[in-house]
């Protein structure tokens, strides 16, 4: 048997940075690295619960409309929107897709995961608007 020679290294750290692959790290800044969409992960980016959505726009609640805002937005490795990505793909009014904004700001997710590390992912969501009745 050959003689196993302990002070050469088997690995290096650069063997585990993530670069190369789907969802890999690019350093400590994540603003590089593609986001990965949100059906490729192992774990989806989910609202963390106890936070208040969008609400209501006071300048609609005479008229009482119902609303529905799709937004496509990514999420960082720490579960917060990344504001510039935001992008309203539908939206029934204005001052709705302007309340989505404004509480996508403040709202944080788990975030997605891919093999047990946390991705930037790009995903799509649907939030819905109704008054209750009076």
């Amino acid at each position: 048997m050959p003689s196993i020679d302990l002070t050469h290294l088997v690995t290096r750290e650069a063997d585990f940075s993530g670069r190369g692959v789907v969802g890999g790290r690019n350093g400590d800044d994540d603003a590089g690295v593609e986001p990965v969409d949100d059906d490729r992960v192992d774990r989806p980016a989910l609202l963390l619960p106890g936070q208040m959505g969008p609400t209501y726009p006071d300048a609609l609640r005479d008229e009482a409309p119902d609303g529905v805002v799709v937004v496509r937005f990514v999420i960082d490795t720490a579960g917060r929107v990344e504001t510039p990505s935001l992008s309203v793909m539908r939206a029934t009014h204005q001052q709705f897709a302007d309340a989505v904004r404004a509480a996508l700001d403040r709202l944080v997710y788990s975030p997605a995961q891919v093999d047990g590390h946390s991705v930037r992912v790009r995903m799509m969501q649907r939030f819905e608007f109704h008054l209750a009745s009076r």
